[in-house]
């Protein structure tokens, strides 16, 4: 180690008048042990201080000659040897004034054959000032590369010690996925005031499971389902705990276990959830999915951020709902929508100049809001900006008259009104203006507008809920859920299922009581199993918009994960 190097050159410089009371053969021979010891030819070292370590009487260099032997064996590896010198050298000069590097080459030796306990005994006897550094870099070389268990028991038999008790908290950091270890790493930081590792993956604590379990507050409305008289919202919660149970059942099989708890909460459930919440085992839950209606939803969250629990919505787009960092959507919210079509438009249309209308609906403006916006801060131009219904409706070629046909780069819809689309497509034909539309997933239901029309308009629609039916119907999900449910798979199941996968993963990657939105927000998007992108970087929504078109009467996805 490296006290025992400056020790060594230390020894090079004794002061002449040592050397003056000495026979001249014996000063050569210690002169030439000693530079055989700094040229690491430890074996002719030896032999040399071999010879002076008798009891003579003008012998000045026998405690010095024992401890170089020593030196030199151990960095020989004869650690018995070495053992054997120092322990004599001990003996025979229990008052030289270099004892303390003998306790220290005592630590290395007892540290190379594991012998931590006594390791450690000789390290603690040395008081000089001057080699504390020292015995905290013997400490860290040796036990940073123990196994956890064995630091564990090291630790615990010198509980008092802080060079290990901040060993053991690196060690924890850098590869401990079990509870119990991580209260550990967190008391020693609290109770020796240790510094936090700064290699450790997730910022907090890491609380790693065996098992997970996922609270689904849902309205499944149990008596209507039995009866077989299911209302929409039974019919939703259905699809997604089906959807949610079979990614369970193949999570299992990979080694991330997960336990579904359903709660069955009604529109005027209140005293039903008061009593889900106020259970003392509900604190045991990992992760909450729904429940469906607004004030529940937000009562729960707030639950749910106290006791730092993740809760995620799996059908809302209302950002009004979003009130902490342990609060997610799987859907983006309107402002996102409305903010990702237009970075689209201006990366994907190449559109410089837009036209943007929307309806009287507070959701519609707020999106056309955000879409403009997004024009803005990419170097766009917002040409009109126009709330468009049936009042104004007959004015709407004058509008798109402001701006020659040639210099629309798109018109950006937000409406779901059948009367604005028909008229607008009509007189965008009229006008012979070409440029793309972005409009809403509404559109699709319309009965009297077709996907030819869609096609020939180059119309791009917002469809956060877009299912590719080609990958859903070749995946095994789709056989499985058919084979328990005798039905095809809807959206909402495809949702719980991703949902699940994905959420299911993430607890196994980064424990409890972390907030994945703070986690994710610096994370890369990673693509769903079956219909989506799941994309967290810069806010508590799914950040990615899937947008839609026809293409030869097939509605595809036009926006990928790369181009988001």
């Amino acid at each position: 180690m490296k006290y025992l190097k400056i020790l060594v050159l230390i020894g090079l410089f004794l002061p002449n008048t040592v050397f003056a009371q000495s026979k001249k053969q014996m000063y050569k021979t210690y002169q030439e042990g000693k530079k055989l010891l700094v040229d690491e030819k430890f074996t002719e070292a030896m032999v040399r201080f071999k010879t002076l370590m008798v009891p003579l009487k003008k012998n000045v260099y026998e405690e010095f000659a024992y401890y170089y032997y020593g030196l030199a064996a151990l960095k020989n590896n004869q650690l018995e040897e070495a053992k054997q010198t120092f322990t004599r050298l001990v003996e025979r000069f229990p008052d030289w004034v270099n004892k303390e590097e003998v306790y220290y080459a005592f630590g290395d030796i007892y540290f190379r054959e594991k012998d931590y306990t006594n390791a450690l005994k000789y390290l603690n006897r040395i008081q000089a000032e001057k080699m504390q550094q020292d015995i905290v870099n013997m400490k860290g070389f040796y036990l940073v590369s123990l196994d956890l268990p064995t630091l564990k028991k090291v630790q615990k038999e010198n509980a008092s010690d802080k060079v290990i008790a901040q060993v053991l908290v690196n060690k924890i950091a850098a590869t401990s996925e079990n509870l119990e270890d991580l209260e550990m790493m967190e008391a020693l930081i609290e109770s020796m005031k240790l510094e936090r590792p700064k290699s450790q993956k997730i910022k907090g604590k890491r609380y790693i499971k065996k098992e997970y379990n996922i609270a689904v507050i849902l309205p499944f409305n149990l008596e209507i389902l039995k009866s077989r008289q299911r209302n929409l919202l039974s019919r939703i919660s259905a699809s997604l705990y089906q959807g949610m149970r079979l990614a369970k059942k193949e999570l299992d099989t990979t080694g991330v276990k997960l336990n579904l708890i359903a709660f069955d909460v009604l529109r005027k459930g209140e005293d039903t959830l008061n009593l889900i919440l106020s259970e003392a085992n509900f604190t045991n839950v990992d992760l909450i999915v729904g429940p469906l209606f607004d004030d529940q939803f937000v009562k729960v969250a707030e639950f749910a951020a106290k006791h730092r629990i993740n809760i995620i919505n799996p059908i809302s787009n209302k950002s009004v709902l979003i009130k902490n960092d342990f609060t997610l959507m799987y859907e983006p919210t309107i402002e996102t929508q409305g903010k990702k079509s237009g970075e689209f438009a201006m990366k994907e249309l190449g559109s410089k100049k837009a036209m943007i209308f929307y309806g009287r609906s507070t959701q519609n403006k707020k999106m056309a809001e955000n879409h403009k916006k997004a024009i803005e801060d990419n170097g766009g131009e917002v040409a009109q900006f126009e709330q468009l219904g049936t009042a104004n409706i007959t004015q709407l070629k004058e509008m798109l008259q402001k701006v020659k046909p040639t210099e629309v780069g798109h018109i950006f819809v937000s409406s779901s009104s059948q009367l604005v689309a028909s008229k607008m497509l009509n007189a965008m034909e009229e006008l012979k203006i070409k440029a793309p539309v972005i409009a809403l997933d509404s559109w699709l239901k319309f009965q009297k507008m077709d996907s030819v029309q869609y096609e020939r308009h180059n119309v791009h629609i917002i469809n956060t809920e877009f299912l590719p039916k080609a990958v859903v119907n070749a995946s095994k999900f789709y056989q499985e859920y058919k084979k328990s449910t005798k039905v095809a798979p809807n959206n909402y199941a495809c949702v719980g299922y991703d949902l699940t996968h994905y959420f299911g993963g993430l607890l196994q990657t980064y424990g409890v009581k972390n907030s994945l939105k703070n986690i994710l927000q610096n994370k890369a998007p990673k693509e769903g199993r079956l219909i989506t992108v799941f994309d967290f970087r810069g806010g508590n929504d799914n950040q990615f918009v899937p947008i839609v078109k026809f293409e030869k009467g097939v509605l595809k996805q036009v926006n990928t994960l790369g181009g988001n």
